[in-house]
């Protein structure tokens, strides 16, 4: 194992709750925690997570759905990787009766939302406070698709559902099956819990390679065949001066996931499979991400705005759409799973990532 010499002793790595051990998830959350790092910066934009990710350490009844992953070697405790997930109420998984074996359950997964991280993240926290029945949130929905979620968050129903937010594992780490680990102890809480379910809107790793291939071409990539037929490109810091984003090829079904033949190109996803997730749908508007220019210079080092200039010198005046008051400049920043656009006038560039709904069977 990585900074140990010791082959007689190993060490060992044990992933604890937050329940169990409050002073590990209280180090996870500070600013100097190397698993920050382990995150596209730009993802500090994204405006529901500022607003409830927090609820996640500061709600008691959720430490023990954080997790924490320590390598224990002579006494002393390493931090290694960490993970979020947050129970929620799921109304149309309780009219089938919480059975994952029900007729129609494939039916009740494709109503998982397609805001993805962000509207599970909300309809959770909200929930919770509305068990409380305390002190209220004011319900403010902060993307189109938690709109029409927002009828389901002052359900005061117990959870009957798990979903994984997040998993960071240092890098040194990731061939010693932390991952696999903290997946493991996700399916253990919620099983603990008597949840029903575990699923997961899943950030497939090496997407960001392709940020113009929609979501479901990329999905139906394999192994066997490294990814795409003839594509080898990995540039990330396109920028697009026409202000339409670049046409992709048409979006191709989900493939079958029980196909014991079919291995994901992506590792992420392919870790996840193999462990038993079955994918469900694409979530397209899964975490939605605002900034100013300097704000995309901070988190990317692109200078949006000089780039955008000349794109509008470019065009010598503003293409303009029925029912639009703005074209947008289309980059695509390092990291980003698809194109970010910019809006030069308003100095907004707007980021809605596609994940990937995935679920993992408890019985």
């Amino acid at each position: 194992m990585p900074a140990n010499t010791d082959e007689k002793d190993p060490g060992k790595v044990t992933v604890y709750t937050g329940a169990q051990r409050p002073d590990l998830l209280a180090l996870t959350k500070r600013d100097d925690c190397p698993l920050i790092y382990m995150w596209p910066e730009f993802l500090d934009g994204a405006i529901t997570t500022q607003r409830h990710f927090e609820k996640l350490y500061d709600l008691p009844e959720f430490a023990k759905c954080q997790l924490v992953a320590v390598h224990t070697l002579h006494g002393k405790e390493t931090i290694v990787g960490n993970g979020n997930c947050i129970p929620f109420f799921w109304r149309e998984l309780a009219d089938i009766g919480n059975n994952s074996k029900a007729s129609d359950f494939a039916a009740v997964l494709r109503t998982l939302p397609d805001g993805g991280f962000d509207t599970i993240l909300a309809r959770g926290v909200h929930q919770a406070v509305a068990r409380k029945r305390k002190k209220k949130m004011e319900p403010v929905a902060l993307t189109h698709d938690q709109v029409t979620d927002m009828d389901s968050w002052a359900l005061t129903e117990a959870p009957n559902a798990l979903s994984a937010l997040a998993i960071a594992v240092l890098p040194a780490w990731r061939s010693y099956n932390v991952a696999e680990m903290l997946i493991k102890a996700m399916k253990d809480v919620a099983q603990a819990e008597n949840l029903a379910i575990l699923v997961v809107p899943l950030r497939p790793t090496r997407k960001a390679e392709f940020p113009h291939v929609d979501m479901a071409e990329y999905l139906g990539w394999s192994r066997q065949t490294e990814g795409p037929a003839g594509e080898t490109s990995k540039d990330t810091v396109k920028n697009n001066t026409n202000g339409k984003p670049e046409t992709a090829a048409a979006p191709i079904p989900v493939p079958e996931e029980d196909s014991a033949a079919f291995v994901p190109f992506d590792p992420w996803l392919r870790k996840h499979i193999r462990l038993g997730a079955k994918m469900v749908k694409i979530a397209r508007q899964s975490m939605f991400i605002r900034g100013s220019a300097a704000e995309w210079k901070t988190w990317c080092d692109l200078d949006v705005r000089q780039r955008a200039d000349k794109a509008v010198e470019q065009r010598k005046r503003v293409w303009v759409e029925a029912g639009s008051t703005e074209a947008p400049v289309i980059f695509t920043p390092s990291g980003c799973l698809a194109p970010m656009l910019y809006y030069p006038s308003r100095d907004v560039g707007e980021y809605c990532e596609p994940n990937v709904w995935l679920f993992h069977s408890l019985n």
